[in-house]
């Protein structure tokens, strides 16, 4: 009996770690009629917009890096945050991951609260939107070689070449 009671505790004990050792929350956009340097653009701005030394920005081709670093309690804490973008025909994906940790090393992770995923995203859409302002960004993508597929494009059912 107590060795099956131990059995189950550690078990228990193994799922809970081993769920809990990846911490990080990813989300994703899709942005029609606007090019991957469009929406980084606007990535920059949300994240610079804030407090001036806040964040730390780190820009390439497809992506941006983006470190928070502060203290609190006495403890170092690190918010990073991973915005890549995939441009195709018709608009650009975007994907936001972000992850938390402690200390120097960075090897405590902690989660993020779903609250500021959207904070980035709605400070995203808020310079893509046309709304009485003096600054935003336009969408210059050209849309000619843009195909709207649906599922009805090609038929849902195959005919036999036979018959």
């Amino acid at each position: 009996m107590r060795g099956s009671l131990f059995g189950v505790g550690l078990g228990t004990l193994f799922l809970l770690f081993s769920g809990c050792s990846h911490k990080e929350a990813l989300t994703s956009s899709y942005y029609p009629s606007y090019t991957k340097d469009e929406i980084l653009l606007a990535g920059k701005y949300a994240f610079k917009s804030g407090k001036e030394y806040e964040y730390i920005v780190d820009s390439y081709r497809d992506r941006l890096e983006v470190t928070k670093i502060g203290v609190g309690f006495y403890v170092l804490h690190h918010k990073d945050y991973l915005l890549k973008v995939e441009e195709d025909a018709c608009g650009t994906m975007a994907t936001l991951e972000a992850e938390g940790s402690f200390g120097v090393e960075k090897t405590d992770k902690y989660l993020f609260s779903q609250s500021e995923h959207l904070d980035v995203w709605e400070k995203i859409e808020y310079f893509l939107a046309e709304k009485n302002r003096e600054f935003f960004i336009k969408p210059t993508k050209d849309m000619s070689t843009c195909i709207i597929k649906s599922e009805f494009e090609n038929g849902l059912i195959k005919k036999s070449e036979k018959n």
